[in-house]
């Protein structure tokens, strides 16, 4: 009869279990509370990815524009500082003349930008006074600062020509867009060769000949 457990044992037994039931209780809840909470985690991580993709999708042709230009600007600016050449109008190194009169007070004033002339009357104030405006702004920076006049000012000014080229992306993309009634594969190829084209127009070919 020794292997009979004595009523004794069972009902301290009992009172253990009883007793133990709200900490058992409680753990349990612990538990289903995390792994509700683990489960729930990999749903809004879904949920996010799939709000960025259609983000992504409903704004695709805005993303594409804004990636274009940034890509475009990067283009235009390293060629900007990558060389002392200059592939554009000549308003522009004209128009840096003024700018450097106007917060110097020495510099060529061209015929264009000359209220008269009595030589070629016809090119009298046929400039315009917004590019010598914009210059001057990084041109007294300069000279405020005291900084070097090559090594910073120029290449400052190469910079914000550089930015300014690189909107022709977009304004491309626009303009082709608006006259191909809305044919966004045209203008895309349209903003993407106009992106790359300082490529071309640097190539060698296209300098030896025009050299």
């Amino acid at each position: 009869m020794g292997n009979i457990i004595s009523p004794k044992k069972i009902l301290s037994l009992i009172v253990l279990i009883i007793s133990s039931y709200p900490i058992i209780r409680k753990n349990v809840q612990i538990n289903m509370k995390e792994n509700e909470t683990q489960l729930r985690q990999p749903e809004g991580k879904t949920k996010k990815k799939v709000a960025l993709k259609e983000y992504i999708f409903k704004n695709r042709e805005l993303l594409l524009i804004l990636l274009l230009t940034i890509v475009s600007s990067s283009i235009q600016i390293y060629f900007a500082l990558s060389t002392w050449g200059m592939i554009t109008s000549d308003e522009v190194s004209q128009s840096i003349e003024i700018a450097h009169r106007v917060v110097y007070g020495y510099g060529y004033v061209c015929p264009e930008f000359e209220t008269i002339n009595t030589i070629f009357p016809h090119l009298a104030k046929c400039r315009s006074p917004i590019y010598p405006i914009l210059f001057v702004i990084p041109l007294y920076i300069g000279k405020i600062l005291n900084l070097n006049y090559w090594t910073f000012t120029i290449p400052f000014i190469r910079v914000l020509l550089g930015i300014n080229g690189s909107l022709i992306t977009p304004a491309t993309y626009c303009l082709v867009k608006q006259y191909t009634n809305g044919k966004r594969s045209c203008a895309g190829l349209s903003a993407i060769m106009v992106t790359f084209s300082p490529f071309i127009i640097n190539s060698r070919l296209i300098r030896s000949t025009f050299n």
